[in-house]
């Protein structure tokens, strides 16, 4: 009467669980050091012009920019969501990925060198929105079910 069905150890699943949540983390601040960078040159007036050349090129960047930093960040949170009332409203990532990068869309009002529109930052929430999808579908961890062998 035994049980064809082969299960990971317990230690496995979770030592997987936390070497993904590394690399996300490891990931996440790569992102972080390379959206900074790319700020401070654009603050300091010294990015290639070869990027406006392209027609939607900044958009692109910004998309690609927000949606990598949530991507991994989802990841690294554990794909958590913010809930109120117990109901699931917005990826935890996607909050903190959007408010500092809407802030600093605003800020750019602000300075000499750099133009605020709202087309960017809504290239930046469409970049968070396709990645966080992607990141629940890549990153979140396969549940082994009792039918399935390993």
């Amino acid at each position: 009467m035994g049980s064809n069905v082969v299960t990971e150890p317990v230690h496995t699943r979770v030592h997987r669980v936390r070497t993904r949540s590394w690399a996300a983390w490891a990931a996440f601040a790569l992102m972080v050091v390379v959206a900074v960078a790319l700020s401070v040159l654009a603050y300091r007036d010294l990015l290639p012009a070869e990027l406006d050349a392209v027609h939607g090129s900044d958009k692109l960047l910004h998309a690609t920019l927000a949606g990598g930093l949530a991507f991994f960040l989802d990841g690294a949170l554990g794909h958590r969501d913010v809930m109120i009332a117990s109901r699931r409203i917005l990826p935890l990532a996607a909050i903190l990925v959007l408010v500092p990068v809407g802030v600093e869309e605003l800020l750019q009002r602000l300075s000499p060198v750099r133009s605020s529109s709202i087309w960017d930052y809504l290239a930046d929430c469409v970049g968070v929105t396709i990645s966080v999808s992607l990141s629940r579908g890549v990153l979140r961890p396969t549940k082994l079910r009792p039918h399935e062998e390993a």
